[in-house]
């Protein structure tokens, strides 16, 4: 404790000092064995009613006494005996009044100061006695001169104490606090704090919160969860302790409050504390004269509980109170209609009347021990706090409800069950939520339930404690979760269930991430790094997800070695949590869960089917329409393609009137090896802009097909694909030759016969019409039919078609996974197979199936819709893959905006088919303006999927009635804009109208766009053999 004091005080080594800091106690007493001994006599005798049983045991000589007189001089209504008093009026009339620093202290002996002696008659009076008894005895004190220690003698005091002794505000931020607080205490608060290691979130569970709106809070021994994140927060500086606090409406915290022991249920609006108020809920004794436990020692369950609801700053024995709640005293009575007398017995004068004696601490009742808190009750005070004008409805329903039944801090002190409060805080726990919330995760995860995980209690418990100290903890906290989720992943494992390993590593991915984004919020974020040394090795992690994708490793023990190689990158040398490595982590876990879902989509190996092949020197051609996406897509994406299952209503159509996507296969003898090539022409006359070639003679030269950025990626993926080498047998740098593996895919007895490959796309990369999977299914059925492989899908499509893994649909979705840009079956379904068509996934079918429902369309609907469809190149080309990591990010997360998203697309495929048999092409320009909004929430406003000079050619063209809908084709972020137009407006009014506003001045970025023709094409590929 620290006692401030004006006189100039006495240091250690017996000199004066002019500092203002005096030692007094430490709080604790220790008697030595005869000191006990002379405790426990004088217990027995004068100070025997001064203990419990003592007390008990001489009221109970009262009460038979008194029994025995009434007996004896009874007689009649006459002269009746007065009642036995109450224990209490027993104990106030009998009990001595001892103190024990004024008497019992004073009474013993220090080496320097003799004891204070009392001159009554030790064997007449108890002060005498005590003298006479204690005076033997020697009081020593102990010290350590170099310890510090604190005094809190406010609320205010242990708010400042709690928020900057746990917050680590760096030291250069305290002497500014200081100069505004007036003192160099606060300093001390620090350091003390710190030397505690006092932190801000103590076994304590707190969820609903977003991790912003709590990190300067302090929250020990508590649970508080809010069912509704938007409305929810804990303000700066606010502590809560001993609390279980769980609200559907929201919880709002103002900032410096004090909350305590706020328990049960809660009834009503969101429970809202207004800033600088101390509420705290204490279980009461039944009356003045009951105790904590009955006779037989069971502890009295409570009926009643105090509401204690002052202002932090409140003065509670100033007289007259200055202020209550925070306010000043007067204008709260003024507003809220209160008197004196509401609040003071007459029986205590104006000059005694403090907050001490008022009678304004509610009494909430409880039939069972539980209460249920009704946020009705903090009505008139959020009203009082908040405005200035006078009470409403509400806020008086409110205080009615406050005056029902109120007593005084001096009446609650006397009545607190402090047996049945310290039961509850020691009944408080963190550990229970946390295990239900583990046991969700793998409820939802095991259970492959469509919702989110959610680990906000972790983030909130990494934002509020994440510094040099807490970083330990933190990783334990995270450690904990991610054993939970290894077991997941175990478990599903055994039982086969690969989505479910892969959606759990998934998840593993972005808690990691929100952790780091939650720890890169710290003010001390840099500092806190620790050292982890050179760990990270792209190389081991490669060798892991190779491994496991080439089936060179068994499943289980690629998964242990994941976990493993996880939770070295998270953890320093010295065992804290390791930001700078997690990143890296998310991105391997990320890695892992692709591999996972990739053989979902594939299944175990199946062996293609041969047929005879075309003759050495026959090429073997194949050519088809782009697509354009109507609505749906993003659900054909795997994992959400079996996960939830996909609809996607698509049209294959020729561009400029060209089938714009080719592939030419052919043996030639006197050759080895094989000889890839990729063109891109220009679209209106063919020329070649750009081509790249590459040889394969060896195993290792087919190593990167993975990387979809090397030479002829993409023809690699549909050799591995159709057999021509076994994935395991694939390694970087292996010599040796290809040609014995090309002479048995090639089913000939020839040892010199080549191959030679070529594609051909006369869209731009990133057109966004399905370009790469339409190019690679050309490749896989030129090369099919110059090899003798047979596939499905490869002539005329039925009206119904089921892709098996023997289709060329199926075949190019596994290229796509190889290739690992992860692309859905949409862009296949819609190039390979004509017209227009509504295909589907169902979810949980695995491997992934696909089905195909064609629909012919009118002729005359034809002509119409080939004169309305309007398709431009926006000039930007993009990535499919980068757009697409992002959308799988978030359908990992499961929430609700993405799960209703989601489900309007899968809805949206089957309403775009309706117009079409309705013949309403303005309504299916309505669903394409609703699939256009629904792409953009998928992939999230910020990631750039619609650049700003599409959105400004449809909103110009939507605005002046030009088009009926419009949407950018594909993933989105660049690539073709393909739109509907008003009836009775072609392609070239459109583009005549852009182009008059580019000369106008008003460019909006719209000079870049290039205007095609675009109709529909009933035929899908074709396959043809030139000699």
């Amino acid at each position: 404790f620290y006692l401030e004091d004006e006189s100039n005080q006495i240091s250690e080594d017996g000199h004066r000092t002019n500092e203002r800091n005096a030692w007094i106690d430490t709080g604790v007493i220790a008697f030595l064995p005869d000191a006990a001994g002379t405790l426990r006599e004088l217990s027995r005798s004068t100070l025997k009613c001064c203990t419990k049983s003592g007390l008990a045991e001489l009221y109970e000589e009262q009460k038979m006494a008194a029994k025995r007189q009434k007996l004896d001089s009874f007689d009649g209504a006459l002269n009746k005996p007065a009642d036995t008093p109450s224990l209490e009026a027993f104990a106030r009339s009998t009990a001595p009044k001892i103190c024990l620093y004024g008497d019992m202290l004073h009474a013993l002996c220090t080496l320097s100061t003799a004891a204070t002696k009392c001159e009554d008659d030790p064997g007449t009076t108890v002060m005498g006695s005590l003298s006479e008894k204690l005076g033997k005895l020697d009081l020593y004190t102990c010290t350590i001169p170099s310890g510090s220690f604190v005094h809190l003698g406010t609320t205010c005091e242990l708010l400042d104490f709690l928020t900057l002794g746990a917050t680590g505000v760096a030291d250069h931020n305290i002497n500014a606090i200081n100069e505004a607080n007036g003192g160099s205490h606060l300093q001390r608060y620090q350091s003390f704090g710190r030397s505690m290691s006092l932190t801000r979130r103590s076994d304590s569970f707190v969820s609903g919160f977003a991790p912003e709106h709590t990190k300067e809070s302090i929250v020990l021994n508590s649970v508080i969860i809010s069912k509704s994140c938007k409305n929810s927060i804990i303000g700066k500086g606010s502590v809560i302790e001993h609390c279980q606090i769980v609200s559907g409406s929201g919880i709002r915290i103002g900032e410096r409050c004090l909350l305590s022991g706020i328990r049960g249920s809660v009834k009503g609006s969101s429970f809202h504390v207004p800033s600088g108020m101390c509420l705290q809920i204490l279980p009461l004794c039944q009356s003045m004269k009951s105790t904590e436990t009955t006779l037989d020692g069971v502890m009295e369950v409570p009926r009643s509980f105090a509401c204690l609801c002052l202002g932090v700053e409140d003065d509670i024995k100033n007289a007259p109170p200055k202020t209550l709640f925070g306010l000043e005293f007067g204008d709260v009575l003024q507003r809220s209609g209160l008197t004196e007398d509401d609040l003071w017995d007459a029986s205590i004068p104006s000059s005694k009347r403090m907050l001490w004696n008022a009678k304004i601490i509610p009494v909430l009742s409880s039939n069972d021990g539980k209460m249920e808190f009704d946020c009705s009750l903090l009505d008139w005070l959020n009203c009082l706090k908040g405005s200035d004008g006078p009470l409403t409805h509400a806020a008086m329903i409110g205080l009615k409800k406050w005056r029902e039944s109120c007593l005084s801090l001096s009446e609650i002190r006397q009545r607190v069950n402090s047996v049945a409060e310290s039961s509850y805080r020691s009944s408080v726990s963190s550990n229970g939520s946390r295990e239900k919330r583990l046991a969700e995760f793998s409820d939802i995860l095991i259970g492959r339930r469509h919702e989110p995980c959610n680990f906000d209690f972790i983030l909130d418990f990494v934002a509020a404690s994440f510094c040099v100290e807490g970083a330990r903890v933190c990783l334990n906290v995270i450690k904990e979760v991610l054993a939970a989720l290894d077991n997941v992943a175990l478990s599903a494992l055994s039982k086969g269930h690969l989505d479910v390993v892969g959606r759990t590593m998934m998840t593993m991915s972005f808690l990691l991430s929100d952790v780091l984004d939650s720890c890169k919020r710290c003010t001390n974020f840099e500092e806190s790094m620790g050292s982890g040394g050179d760990r990270f090795s792209e190389d081991s992690m490669t060798e892991i997800i190779t491994g496991l994708l080439h089936s060179r490793i068994p499943p289980e023990v690629a998964v242990g070695s994941i976990f493993s190689m996880r939770n070295e990158l998270i953890a320093s040398d010295d065992g804290a949590f390791y930001p700078r490595l997690v990143q890296e982590c998310c991105d391997f876990l990320e890695r892992a869960s692709s591999a996972f879902l990739e053989q979902c989509v594939s299944g175990k190996p199946s062996i293609l089917a041969r047929t005879s092949p075309i003759s050495i020197g026959t090429t073997a051609t194949s050519s088809a329409p782009a697509r354009i996406d109507l609505s749906g897509g993003w659900s054909d994406t795997p994992p959400i393609s079996f996960e939830f299952g996909g609809a996607v209503a698509c049209l294959a159509v020729l561009v400029d009137g060209k089938r714009p996507l080719r592939a030419q296969c052919r043996m030639v003898k006197g050759s080895l090896g094989i000889k890839l090539r990729t063109e891109s022409r220009n679209l209106s006359d063919e020329t070649l802009v750009h081509s790249a070639e590459t040889a394969i003679r060896t195993l290792g030269d087919m190593a990167d097909f993975r990387n979809p950025f090397a030479e002829c990626a993409l023809l690699k993926c549909a050799l591995i694909q159709l057999g021509l080498v076994p994935l395991d047998s694939i390694v970087e740098g292996d010599g040796s030759s290809i040609q014995p593996h090309l002479k048995k895919f090639c089913q000939t007895d020839l040892d010199d016969v080549g191959l030679e490959i070529t594609s051909q796309s006369l869209l731009p990369t990133g057109s966004g019409m399905g370009s790469s999977s339409i190019l690679g299914g050309c490749i896989i059925a030129a090369i099919a039919k110059c090899v003798g492989i047979a596939l499905t899908g490869m002539g005329e499509t039925p009206m119904m078609e089921v892709n098996d893994s023997s289709s060329l649909i199926h075949a190019v979705l596994m290229l796509e996974q190889l290739l690992t840009t992860g692309g859905g079956w949409q862009d296949n379904i819609g190039g390979l197979i004509g017209g227009l068509k509504l295909g589907t996934s169902d979810a949980g079918v695995l491997p992934l199936q696909t089905k195909v429902q064609r629909f012919q369309l009118p002729p005359t609907l034809i002509r119409e819709l080939n004169q309305r469809i309007i398709l431009a190149f926006s000039g930007k080309p993009r990535l499919a893959k980068d757009i697409l990591r992002n959308v799988l990010r978030r359908w990992a997360r499961r929430n609700n905006e993405i799960m209703g998203t989601v489900g309007g697309l899968v809805n949206g495929a089957s309403e775009a088919i309706s117009k079409f048999q309705e013949g309403d092409l303005d309504g299916l320009g309505d669903c394409m303006n609703h699939y256009w909004q629904s792409k953009i929430a998928m992939a999230g406003a910020e990631s750039g999927v619609e650049p700003k000079f599409v959105k400004s050619l449809l909103e110009l063209l939507s605005s002046r009635g030009d088009i009926v809908g419009g949407t950018l084709c594909g993933a989105g972020g660049g690539g073709f804009v393909s739109m509907l137009a008003t009836k009775g407006k072609t392609s070239k009014n459109i583009e005549a109208a852009v182009e008059k506003t580019v000369l106008d001045g008003n460019k909006l970025g719209l000079d870049c766009f290039s205007w095609h023709s675009c109709a529909v094409s009933e035929d899908g590929v074709k396959v043809s053999c030139l000699e």
